[in-house]
C-alpha cells in the first residue's frame, strides 16, 4: 500500500436516558421520578486513508485494521404496570399503587435491590476455534469454480450400479412388512426378527441420499451449466471468504434478600456469540473462463476430487473438514504461479448480552399485601467488540479444527450415521 494513512482514535458517550417511574394512588395522590434507564458509550480505533474511494476505484489495495467497542444498557417492557399493594396500618389500607416504567431497573438502579454480580454475564466464552475454521473455508475458495463435476463424473458408474434397479430396495422392505405381519397373525408366538427389517429401511435411505439425490443434483447443476455457458465470467480479481461461528449461553435464576424485608427474585439469560470472517482478494494471471474452469475439471482440482472418491469421505469431512484442507493447500501450491493474494484480513465480531428480570417480590411481614402482575420487564446489558487484523496465509492455515459434533449436527446428518452403521453390521 502506497497511499498515505493516519491512525484515529474516537470515543462516544456516555449517553443517559431517563427513565419516569409514576406512582399514582388509588385513593388519590402519588408522585413520580426519574432515573437514569439507559447508557451507552462507544469506543473505535482505524486508520483513515484520504481519498479512500478513489484510490480504490483506481485499482489501489488498502488493508488496514479497525477496532470498535460498544457498552451499553438499556430497558426492555417500560410501559408495563407490574406492581401494586396495600399498607394495613395507615391511610393506603387496601388501596392499590400503580407503576408505570421499568420496575427491574427501578428497584436496581433507585432502590438497590441488586443480584449478585447482576451485570456480569455468566456465560462461557465460545472456545471453538472459528479463526481456523473461517481461515480453511476462506484458502478453499479461492479461484474456486462455478460447479464441481470431476467426483459426478469420479462415481458416475457406481451411481449407476446403486441404480440399475431402484424399485429393489422398496420391494424388498414391502416383503419384510409382509413375512412379519403373517407370522403375527399365523403365530403370536412367534419371535419377530427386526434387524432385517432395519437393514432394509437403512438401505433404502442410503440408496436415496448417497445415489438417488446427488445423481438428480448432477443433472441439474449440467442443464445450469449448459445454460449459463456464455454468461460465464472470471475477473482477473476476486475475494474469497470464509466464515465461523459459535455461541454458548447460561440460564438460571437467583433469590436475592433485599433492604426492607423484601425478598426479590431474578432472573438471568446469558449468551456470548463470536463471528468470524476471513478474507483473501487475491488476482489471477492467466482468467479464462474455459471449460476446465466451469466444470471444476482443472488440475489443482484432481486431489480433492480424489479424496472425494474414497468411500465415506464426506461423513470424515464432518468430523475433520479434510476436502477444505486439500483444496486450500492446492491453492497455496499449486496455484501458486498463477494466484496472486493481494490482501488478506480475519474480522472477528464478539457479542455479549445479559437479560436480567425481577420476576417475583414477596413481603416478609404481615403489614403488608404485596403483588407483582403483567408481563416481566428487563434490564439489558449488551457488550459488542468489532476487530479487523491484517492476515498472510500460510500453508498450516489450511488445516481446519476439529469438528467433534459434526457427524450429528443435524437430523439428517444422524440419520445418515444410523442407516450407514446399520447396513454395515446387519
Amino acid at each position: 500500500m502506497t497511499s498515505k494513512s493516519y491512525s484515529r482514535e474516537r470515543t462516544e458517550g456516555p449517553f443517559p436516558e431517563t427513565m419516569t417511574m409514576v406512582w399514582s394512588f388509588s385513593n388519590g395522590g402519588g408522585y413520580s421520578n426519574s432515573r437514569p434507564s439507559g447508557d451507552f458509550t462507544k469506543q473505535m480505533t482505524d486508520i483513515v486513508t484520504p481519498g479512500f474511494h478513489q484510490k480504490v476505484r483506481d485499482g489501489e489495495v488498502i488493508n488496514n485494521p479497525c477496532n470498535l467497542k460498544v457498552e451499553e444498557w438499556y430497558c426492555e417492557g417500560q410501559e408495563n404496570s407490574r406492581l401494586r399493594y396495600s399498607h394495613v396500618s395507615d391511610n393506603y389500607a387496601n388501596k392499590t399503587i400503580k407503576e408505570e416504567g421499568n420496575l427491574s431497573a427501578w428497584l436496581i438502579v433507585d432502590l438497590n435491590y441488586q443480584p449478585y454480580q447482576y451485570s456480569v454475564n455468566q456465560a462461557p466464552q465460545p472456545s471453538f476455534d472459528v479463526d481456523g475454521q473461517a481461515k480453511s473455508f476462506c484458502l478453499a475458495n479461492v479461484d474456486s469454480t462455478p460447479y464441481e463435476f470431476a467426483e459426478d463424473i469420479g462415481e458416475l458408474r457406481e451411481t449407476l450400479t446403486l441404480l440399475r434397479n431402484p424399485l429393489t430396495a422398496i420391494r424388498d422392505l414391502a416383503k419384510v412388512y409382509k413375512r412379519r405381519r403373517k407370522a403375527i397373525r399365523d403365530n403370536p408366538k412367534f419371535k419377530e426378527k427386526p434387524q432385517a427389517e432395519a437393514k432394509a429401511l437403512a438401505d433404502l435411505w442410503n440408496q436415496y441420499r448417497f445415489a438417488f439425490a446427488p445423481l438428480i443434483r448432477s443433472i441439474m447443476n449440467a442443464c445450469e451449466a449448459w445454460d449459463n455457458r456464455d454468461r460465464l465470467k472470471r475477473p482477473s480479481r476476486r475475494s474469497a471468504h470464509g466464515y465461523s461461528h459459535n455461541s454458548e449461553s447460561a440460564q438460571s435464576g437467583v433469590r436475592k434478600l433485599a433492604p426492607l424485608a423484601a425478598d426479590a427474585y431474578w432472573s438471568f439469560s446469558d449468551i456470548r456469540k463470536v463471528d468470524a470472517h476471513a478474507t483473501i482478494y487475491y488476482e489471477v494471471s492467466n482468467p479464462l473462463a474455459n471449460w476446465q474452469f466451469a466444470l471444476g475439471l482443472r488440475l489443482k482440482d484432481i486431489p480433492k476430487t480424489m479424496w472425494q472418491l474414497f468411500p465415506l469421505s464426506f461423513m470424515v469431512d464432518r468430523l475433520y473438514n479434510l476436502s477444505n484442507a486439500i483444496a486450500g493447500l492446492s491453492n497455496l501450491i499449486l496455484s501458486s504461479y498463477t494466484v496472486s493474494i493481494l490482501a488478506a484480513s480475519l474480522t472477528k465480531r464478539w457479542d455479549a448480552t445479559r437479560t436480567v428480570s425481577l420476576t417475583a417480590l414477596t413481603w416478609s411481614t404481615s403489614e403488608y399485601i404485596f403483588e407483582l402482575y403483567g408481563t416481566p420487564d428487563s434490564m439489558v446489558f449488551h457488550e459488542f467488540e468489532y476487530d479487523r487484523q491484517e492476515w498472510t496465509p500460510e500453508v498450516w492455515d489450511s488445516f481446519p479444527p476439529f469438528t467433534g459434533g459434526g457427524l450429528t449436527d443435524s437430523v439428517t446428518k444422524t440419520i445418515d450415521l444410523v442407516a450407514l452403521t446399520l447396513s454395515r453390521l446387519l
